[in-house]
């Protein structure tokens, strides 16, 4: 059976942003039942719920690192309550570079939406206004967010470093 327009266009559109999704879900850790891969499926579903409403307005990365992080902040929400795997203790994190990677990552996790969001876009290298598009915030208000959010993740990742600090 061949592919309409709008399956195709769909499929084209995953291909060029799949290493965009894999980061993004390989950067999240939902539980111990979740792999990667589950997340990237789960991923695809909701972009493939949401193609309809893709109208060119942003890049499709940008609407695809949208659309996908909040399908993940929604399931981060609904397995909160459940138990989550053990993070390392910041000894076992702070003995090398790859380490301290990892904890500043658990710590943007942990903050509050969009700020965790608004953190990883700017680190995947979105700008302001990229970022403003993907939250509904003004470029102004991502960029206070992520001062205050800087603050906060250098005085819990100094804490858990060093909590004698």
């Amino acid at each position: 059976m061949p592919h309409s327009n709008h399956e195709k266009d769909f499929h084209d559109m995953v291909q060029r942003e799949r290493d965009l999704i894999w980061r993004l879900c390989a950067r999240f850790r939902l539980s111990a039942a979740w792999t990667t891969e589950d997340l990237f499926q789960e991923a695809v579903v909701a972009l493939w719920h949401a193609w309809p409403t893709y109208g060119g307005r942003s890049s499709e990365s940008t609407w695809a690192y949208s659309v996908v992080a909040h399908r993940i902040l929604m399931l981060l929400r609904r397995t909160s309550n459940r138990p989550q795997p053990e993070v390392a203790t910041s000894t076992e994190t702070a003995s090398n570079d790859s380490g301290d990677a990892q904890l500043l990552l658990e710590l943007v996790h942990q903050l509050p939406h969009p700020d965790g969001l608004i953190v990883s876009a700017t680190l995947d290298g979105y700008t302001h206004r990229e970022v403003a598009q993907m939250v509904g915030l003004t470029p102004m208000a991502v960029a206070m967010r992520l001062m205050r959010a800087k603050r906060v993740l250098k005085q819990q990742f100094l804490n858990e470093i060093n909590p004698s600090l």
